[in-house]
């Protein structure tokens, strides 16, 4: 999931069920406008790298609809597991300023922001759909993408209690982005 926050992308990955969508959605009441749920486009663009935008769809489960469902918002449908919402996105592409990587882990007594380790470059490769790279020249590519990321972005841990409150893990996203050079 991606936002723009302050005239940039700011981009969540973690594992299935971590929260990605819930946090996207929570920082939306923290200013930032939808880029996009599921998958995020990336592009090389000079030194950086470009953040492109996808259709404003999320799916929230019921609990986190029920509580963060965005004014202006409208339903597409529902079933037991989720609620399908049209938002209100942002329709440019922007600079990738920040990635957070979301652990949700029920050990975590606090929330903790913590700038990615020595995994950094596993990390970035785990977190993209290339899970079968064949072509040696598309390989290249991928890991010229990685190197700027890392180079570019501030990359970081979110480690969040599993009961903690996803607006007060937004607030504390959107206030270390806005701090981010």
């Amino acid at each position: 999931s991606a936002v723009v926050l302050d005239g940039r992308v700011v981009a969540m990955t973690g594992a299935s069920g971590s929260g990605k969508t819930t946090l996207a959605t929570a920082l939306l009441r923290t200013g930032a406008s939808l880029l996009c749920d599921d998958v995020l486009t990336l592009e090389p663009a000079g030194a950086r790298v470009l953040a492109h935008p996808g259709p404003p769809l999320v799916n929230l489960r019921e609990g986190a609809a029920a509580t963060l469902r965005p004014l202006g918002s409208r339903e597409l449908g529902r079933d037991r597991e989720a609620t399908r919402l049209q938002l209100h996105g942002s329709g440019e592409a922007g600079p990738l300023a920040a990635l957070y990587l979301i652990d949700r882990a029920a050990e975590q007594s606090r929330l903790a922001l913590e700038p990615a380790g020595a995994d950094l470059a596993t990390l970035l490769l785990a977190s993209s759909f290339n899970y079968m790279v064949t072509d040696p020249a598309r390989l290249a590519r991928q890991l010229d993408l990685c190197a700027r990321i890392a180079g570019t972005a501030a990359v970081t841990w979110v480690r969040i209690p599993a009961d903690m409150d996803p607006l007060a893990v937004a607030e504390a996203m959107a206030e270390h982005a806005i701090g981010v050079p």
